[in-house]
């Protein structure tokens, strides 16, 4: 966490033209994203979501564990193993 990544869970994938503006970073590198994955993560226990743009062609399941980095501009997912 130290280092700005927390376990999420992937929410949805959306485009660039249905992402809610409330979502999306204020970040000029931000603007070439053409797709989305939205994410809920739990800081101090606060449920927090956010967006992390990935290629076309990424495929994220809704439901999926994933890590999120939240303190870089663009953030990054990086994929989580659950136990079982």
């Amino acid at each position: 966490m130290r280092d700005g990544w927390y376990t999420a869970t992937v929410v949805r994938t959306v485009s660039d033209a249905d992402l809610p503006p409330v979502l999306r970073p204020d970040c000029p590198l931000a603007a070439s994203a053409h797709q989305w994955v939205v994410v809920d993560y739990r800081p101090a226990g606060r449920p927090r979501r956010v967006a992390v743009p990935v290629s076309a062609a990424a495929q994220h399941a809704v439901g999926t564990p994933v890590y999120v980095q939240v303190q870089d501009c663009l953030r990054a997912l990086a994929p989580r193993r659950t136990a079982g």
